[in-house]
Order: structure tokens, then C-alpha cells, then sequence
């Protein structure tokens, strides 16, 4: 027996030796050497072609595959190396502690489904979240169309306001081109200065006017008296003079009643003037109306415009506020996709752990039968020991006989020196055994600590449960060579 133990470390060790490396990237002050060492030793984990081990590369499904195979694989060897030890014999301590074993992975299978369930939740809120994110950002790029569209109405209004513009402008420099052309336009002022002078001669012939008249009144009156009164000689040069005086004021007349006509000629052009002064103020006052009209369109322009920057600047801020959303989107991609990886690699280890658990299964179902065998080992000690009454009863029949007393004082003797040979080799037995429990317990430290590197691939309660059977099982060995020696 402790030649087969030997001989499988042996071959353990070989193997280890065969899978040990030293790797170009991994120096010896890094924090996972050992870790990389032992497990690289063991044979669990290789390197790449080039000689390096490539740790910040992400490990892939096949190479997960690979590693826990192979560890399966050293433990399956280590557990049926132990196993071949184990004799048919066990007690009730290593039973109660096989029995909190199942325990135990009920509620690390427990911890995982709930991880899982919170996983699921979390996966749906990340997908609802996603579907408002998506919905917000079809109603944001709807909005962006309107007011675009909206934009696009502004653009041209604004050019329908800016032809309208032009258009009024055109026509304000030819009313002010028609003004300059005009006479009146280029003497307005003194237009109405000479109308202003015209209508001061008017007046004052009008004056002289009526005083002709009065004097030709008078005249007529002295001439009526005077036929009474003076001789016909003196009317006769009076009347020669009247007559020079008569055709004077008829020339006079003649003269006024011309300019009488002039003045008429001149109302008639001082009406046509008033009424083209008139036609002026109009168009002055329509180009007024029209600057008035032309400075609401700048005004509505400038406000506009405005709006137009308001409008662009709120566009701007959409479009930022989408790239910000298309940025979250994929962020959350992301988490969606390190979350299914995640959760892929706890379904693994729930596998995995379903697998542990019909192993231990299988390690109570040996340990009934080994139980059963123990029954069955009892039953045959209580058979011994009856035996050993009914020689008991056998001796005190012999010891009645005097004849056969020196014999058994011999065989007696006989035995003693047979028992104190067997205390010895059970002495020595026994010193063997506390040997190989020493050499089982390093090993056990040594599968410890190895199984505590492990813990860094995600594989500690796999370790802890494979260590504490193999705790177990070496205690069950040791304790059935003890009972078997």
C-alpha cells in the first residue's frame, strides 16, 4: 500500500515536471507567479506557442475547457490513488462530516441561483432602460425632422422677406429718383417763394384796381359838375385831358387785365403746383410708410435671425444630446455583453457544481457500502468475541483438570511471547502509519495551497469541497490501516 502511494506521487511528480515553464512575460516579482507556477506545474494551464503566457489576453470558452479538464483529470487520479487506500472500515465522525458537505453546496448552489435571478432582473432592467434610450432617441430625431422642416419654412420666409425687401427698395430710390428729377422736387422752396411774391403783386393791384376806380368815379363826379359851372373851352381841355387821363388808366386797365390773366395762368400753375405739393407729401408720406415698413421688416428680419440662432443653437444642443445617447447606447452594449459573458461563466460553474454534486453522491453511495461493510465487520467481532466466551468457558473446564494445568501455563507463555511480538509489530505498524499520516497531511497542505492558487480562475468552492474529500478520505485510509493492523 505504501509503495502504491509512493508510486503515484512519483508519477505526479513527472508529470508536473513535464508541464513546468518558465514564460518571457511573467517575471518572478509579479503577483500571479506562483499562481501561474503551480497551476503551469500541475499542468492546468499552458502557455502560447512563443513561449509566453499572454495574461491580460481574455480567456476563451475553449481554454476554460481545457484548464478545468485537465484539473478534473489530476483530481480524479489523486482521489482513486486515495481511494485504493481506503480499507472497508469507517467511523461515525467521518460520517457527520460527509454529511454537511451536501449541505454546504445546496447553499453555494442557492447563492448562485439568486445571483443569477439578480443578473436576469438586472439583464431586463438593462433592456427596458435600452428601449426607453431607443424611444427617446427616435421621438429626439423626429423632433430634430420637425425642426428641421420648421427651418426650412423660416429659410423661406426669410428669402420671401428678403425679395419683398429688395423689391421696396428698388421702388423707394426710383420715388426718390422721381423726386430729384422733378422742378418742383428740385425747387420746392422757391416755388413757393415766387408763388408767396405773385400773390403780393395780386393784392397790390387789386388795390390799385380800386383806387383807378374810385379816381374815374370822381372824376366823372367833377366832370358833371363841372358842365355847369365852366365854359366849353375849359371843359374842352379838361375833357382832352380826362381823355389823355382815360386812355392812360385804359392802357393801365389793359395792362392790369393782362396780368389779370398772367394771374391766372399763374393760380391755374399754383393749383397744379399745390396739388403736385400735395402728390409730394403723399409720396413722402408713403415713403415714410414705406421706412417705417422697412425698418418692422429689419426688425422682424433681426428677430428672425435670432430665432434662427436660437433655433440653431437648440439643434446643436440636440444633436450633442443624441450623440450622448448613441454613446450611452453602446456603453450599454457593452455591460449587456460583459453581463451574457458573465452569466455564461455562471452557468459553467453551476454545471460544473452539478457535476461535483453527483460526484459527492457517488462518494456517500461508496461510503454506505462501506458502512455496510463496517455492519458486517461488527457482526463478526460480537461472533468473535462469543467465541472467545465459549473458550473462556473451555479454559475454566481445562483449568479443572490438574493434568493439562503445566501445558497451559506453556501455551500460555507460548501466547504471551506471541503478544509482546505483536506489540512490537504493531508498535512499529503504528509508527509507519503516524509516518504516512505525516507525509498525507503535507500533502494536504501542499493540495491546500494549490487549491488556493485556484481560487484566482474562479474555482474556490470547486478547491474547498476537493480538498475537504480529500481530507477525509485520507483520514478514512489512515484510520482503516490503523484497524487493519
Amino acid at each position: 500500500m505504501k509503495r502504491a502511494f509512493l508510486v503515484c506521487f512519483i508519477a505526479i511528480a513527472l508529470f508536473s515536471n513535464l508541464y513546468a515553464a518558465t514564460f518571457k512575460d511573467v517575471p518572478a516579482n509579479h503577483w500571479a507567479y506562483e499562481a501561474v507556477e503551480q497551476l503551469t506545474k500541475l499542468g492546468i494551464l499552458s502557455g502560447m506557442p512563443d513561449g509566453t503566457f499572454q495574461g491580460n489576453q481574455p480567456l476563451t470558452r475553449y481554454q476554460l475547457a481545457v484548464a478545468l479538464y485537465r484539473m478534473l483529470n489530476i483530481l480524479n487520479d489523486r482521489t482513486s490513488a486515495v481511494e485504493r487506500k481506503i480499507p472497508t472500515s469507517t467511523t461515525s465522525p467521518q460520517q457527520s462530516q460527509q454529511v454537511t458537505l451536501p449541505a454546504n453546496i445546496d447553499a453555494q448552489l442557492k447563492d448562485i441561483s439568486n445571483k443569477i435571478l439578480e443578473l436576469a432582473t438586472a439583464d431586463k432592467n438593462i433592456n427596458t432602460r435600452i428601449d426607453n434610450l431607443l424611444a427617446q432617441v427616435n421621438s429626439l430625431s423626429l423632433n430634430v425632422q420637425d425642426s428641421s422642416k420648421q427651418l426650412n419654412y423660416l429659410k423661406r420666409d426669410l428669402d420671401d422677406l428678403k425679395a419683398m425687401y429688395d423689391a421696396l427698395t428698388v421702388k423707394v430710390t426710383e420715388m426718390r429718383g422721381l423726386v430729384s428729377t422733378t422742378p418742383t422736387g428740385q425747387n420746392l422752396n422757391e416755388l413757393s417763394k415766387n408763388i408767396d411774391d405773385v400773390r403780393s403783386d395780386v393784392e397790390n393791384l387789386k388795390k390799385r384796381l380800386t383806387t383807378l376806380e374810385q379816381t374815374v368815379t370822381s372824376l366823372n363826379q367833377r366832370v358833371s359838375s363841372l358842365a355847369t359851372t365852366e365854359s366849353v373851352t375849359t371843359l374842352a381841355s379838361r375833357i382832352s385831358g380826362v381823355e389823355k387821363n382815360v386812355k392812360d388808366l385804359q392802357d393801365s386797365v389793359n395792362s392790369i387785365r393782362s396780368q389779370l390773366t398772367t394771374l391766372s395762368t399763374i393760380e391755374t400753375r399754383i393749383s397744379n403746383l399745390e396739388r403736385k405739393n400735395s402728390e409730394i407729401d403723399s409720396i413722402k408720406q408713403s415713403v415714410s410708410e414705406i421706412s417705417e415698413l422697412q425698418s418692422g421688416i429689419l426688425a422682424d428680419v433681426n428677430s428672425m435671425k435670432s430665432d434662427i440662432s436660437k433655433f440653431k443653437s437648440t439643434v446643436d444642443a440636440l444633436n450633442n444630446e443624441i450623440v450622448g445617447l448613441k454613446k450611452m447606447d453602446s456603453s450599454l452594449q457593452d455591460e449587456v455583453a460583459n453581463l451574457k459573458v458573465e452569466m455564461n461563466d455562471l452557468k459553467v460553474e453551476i454545471i460544473n457544481l452539478k457535476q461535483i454534486d453527483s460526484d459527492v453522491k457517488s462518494v456517500k453511495s461508496q461510503i454506505s457500502t462501506v458502512e455496510s461493510k463496517v455492519e458486517g465487520l461488527k457482526s463478526e467481532v460480537t461472533g468473535v468475541k462469543n467465541n472467545i466466551s465459549t473458550l473462556s468457558s473451555d479454559v475454566e473446564a481445562l483449568k479443572q483438570s490438574s493434568q493439562d494445568v503445566e501445558s497451559l501455563k506453556s501455551e500460555v507463555k507460548g501466547v504471551k511471547s506471541d503478544v509482546e511480538a505483536l506489540k512490537l509489530q504493531s508498535s512499529q505498524n503504528v509508527k509507519n502509519l503516524k509516518d504516512e499520516l505525516a507525509q498525507l497531511k503535507s500533502e494536504n497542505d501542499n493540495l491546500k495551497a494549490k487549491l488556493a492558487s485556484l481560487e484566482t480562475n474562479q474555482m474556490g468552492n470547486i478547491s474547498l469541497i476537493l480538498s475537504i474529500v480529500g481530507v477525509v478520505l485520507g483520514g478514512i485510509a489512515l484510520w482503516f490501516a490503523v484497524q487493519g493492523q
